[in-house]
């Protein structure tokens, strides 16, 4: 949002993706010159949608 120092609010969903070493860098130096763009999504949650936790045991810190 325009105006606010801060990049997420309270029940943003943040989604990863792998990337190289070589993007990454390019990435990090990118993004403050306005270079590279996040993509950011607008979604409205439906109440009747079930809530999804990663139950997977890698993503819990369980083995």
């Amino acid at each position: 949002m325009p105006g606010t120092p801060w990049l997420l609010r309270f029940f943003d969903q943040i989604r990863f993706f792998p990337v190289t070493a070589a993007g990454l860098l390019e990435m990090r130096e990118a993004f403050p010159q306005g270079k590279y763009s996040l993509d950011i999504r607008s979604k409205t949650p439906r109440p009747q949608q079930p809530r999804r936790f990663p139950m997977d045991a890698k993503l819990c810190g369980r083995r």
